[in-house]
């Protein structure tokens, strides 16, 4: 079994000083061992309009000591950098660049990553393959786009059969749960679905039975995605987490979108670690695990061609890119997951709340990110293969 690195060993070596104490001993001793190469240079200014006047590096000050513990320098201002850090798209500004290896921060290929109708469609795509390959059924919230005609006729007869439903309309492009409406297909409705209609939004399947064996209250995960080559994807499960659980009980017969939608911290919603999940359910983590495993796989790899076109197209480009998504996740009455959506440029920045917590987590998910890249990045220069550099990601589980 491949080993883990332990959490406290993440931290003593985010937290030390040199660059020689990044990379932890994975044999549970709590030592660091030193990551050899010579330096690599990282920008995290943004190329265009993005760049200009104020702004931040993506994440936070707390990115740019990982950077240094991971042995790159910088953060530089000109041309000279191997890494690209931003959570910008930056095609568009790169494409007569020379000089490398360069490996970049968004790909721009998988573009169901923030973008709701485009994975609406996939996953339609996805359940159609897997129903035709195997003979199985793709779990994902029945969600039809807005924008489309027949998906309009649909919906709507869906809602005349079955009024009392209810469903979650949301914009195909904003995020942080926001402009979202609850509703049926009750006549006190009408006037919002009339408004609603061929607008570029979506209608979402409303999870009316989720699992509230975790505290009596409706919560999510936020699960964080490595993705290091669309070609044949190699796809990367970050092994921890974070459940987002709202602090009111969940009253099936009183929804509310206040209360029971959301997708970041704040009064009414408390910051949990994926790890107390699954200690939560004890024997029965195993198999949730697999199923979401699965399912994000699914999501994932399945249909790429059909959905976004030959990944061969990003060879055309002077820099290799690699993804990071926030997927997130919602398990039902029986434990069964189901993609809400994915995030492109999740969120890395602190919480104030919830900061100490947070720091932990996705420090050691940047941290593992960047060891995997200096590593990839270090292979290419040298010419050796650069797929044995995901060995760095000792608390990753690969989905493909």
């Amino acid at each position: 079994m491949r080993p883990r690195v332990p959490w406290i060993c993440i931290l003593t070596c985010l937290q030390a000083r040199e660059p020689q104490d990044a990379l932890c001993r994975a044999d549970g001793t709590g030592g660091c061992a030193q990551h050899a190469g010579s330096k690599l240079s990282w920008r995290a200014r943004p190329y265009g309009t993005k760049g200009e006047g104020q702004w931040q590096i993506y994440g936070g000050s707390y990115i740019r000591l990982i950077f240094d513990q991971v042995d790159f320098e910088g953060p530089v201002e000109d041309d000279e950098w191997h890494l690209l850090w931003t959570h910008f798209p930056m095609d568009n500004y790169l494409r007569n660049l020379s000089g490398g290896p360069r490996l970049v921060h968004g790909c721009q290929y998988f573009t169901a990553a923030g973008q709701k109708c485009t994975l609406a469609n996939h996953l339609l795509r996805v359940q159609a393959a897997l129903k035709q390959d195997a003979g199985e059924d793709h779990d994902h919230l029945q969600t039809y786009i807005l924008r489309n005609q027949t998906q309009v006729t649909e919906f709507r007869r869906r809602l005349s059969q079955e009024p009392d439903k209810l469903w979650l309309i949301k914009s195909c492009s904003a995020g942080r749960s926001n402009g979202i409406v609850l509703l049926n297909g009750r006549p006190e409705h009408s006037d919002t679905l009339h408004k609603v209609m061929f607008t570029w939004a979506v209608a979402q399947k409303y999870m009316e039975n989720p699992y509230l064996g975790f505290g009596g209250s409706k919560f999510h995960m936020r699960l964080y995605v490595l993705v290091t080559t669309w070609h044949s994807p190699a796809i990367f499960l970050f092994d921890e987490g974070f459940i987002f659980r709202s602090r009111h009980k969940y009253d099936p017969s009183s929804p509310s979108v206040e209360r029971d939608v959301f997708s970041a911290v704040s009064d009414e919603v408390e910051n949990l670690a994926l790890s107390s999940l699954w200690s939560h359910l004890g024997e029965q983590a195993s198999e949730v695990r697999l199923r979401l495993r699965r399912v994000l796989a699914e999501t994932l790899g399945v249909s790429l061609k059909e959905s976004f076109g030959p990944a061969e197209r990003l060879d055309e480009r002077p820099y290799a890119c690699f993804d990071i998504f926030g997927v997130d996740v919602m398990l039902d009455e029986h434990l069964q997951p189901f993609v809400l959506e994915v995030n492109t440029g999740p969120n890395l920045w602190l919480d104030e709340q919830t900061a100490a917590k947070q720091a932990v987590i996705k420090g050691a998910f940047v941290h593992q990110v960047l060891l995997w890249a200096h590593e990839w990045l270090q292979r290419r220069r040298s010419d050796q293969p650069t797929d044995q550099a995901h060995k760095m990601l000792l608390n990753f589980t690969k989905l493909l």
